[in-house]
């Protein structure tokens, strides 16, 4: 699962939703936990390299399903944002992705 916050050059209205909506994965374990598991949380990292025109076709294309939440209006507005934010001729960032494995315990004999 993705983490509660996310370094996508997204425009700000999205990635606050984004944080608004995204479970814990603190709170994923925890509940794996109380439901009688063990759990372990472990964070790996992936740097993204995407050209800017390909990226920015991307968002307009609503290539998240958080994208959905915007009206067209708002997704050009929020273009017009990350393309002043982000210059350069190609995105660079990391996709942050948070694992939680539960595992049942063994009953002791």
């Amino acid at each position: 699962m993705l983490p509660t916050r996310i370094c996508y050059p997204l425009f700000a209205a999205a990635l606050k939703r984004f944080e608004q909506l995204q479970p814990d994965p603190v709170d994923v374990a925890d509940a794996m936990r109380a439901a009688g598991l063990s759990a372990e949380l472990a964070y790996h990292e992936y740097e993204l390299r995407i050209p800017r025109s390909r990226y920015l076709d991307m968002v307009r294309n609503r290539y998240m399903s958080l994208l959905s939440m915007f009206d067209d209006a708002e997704i050009a507005a929020g273009l017009a944002e990350i393309a002043a934010a982000h210059p350069q001729a190609e995105f660079r960032f990391p996709d942050r992705f948070a694992f939680v494995l539960g595992v049942r315990r063994r009953p002791e004999p």
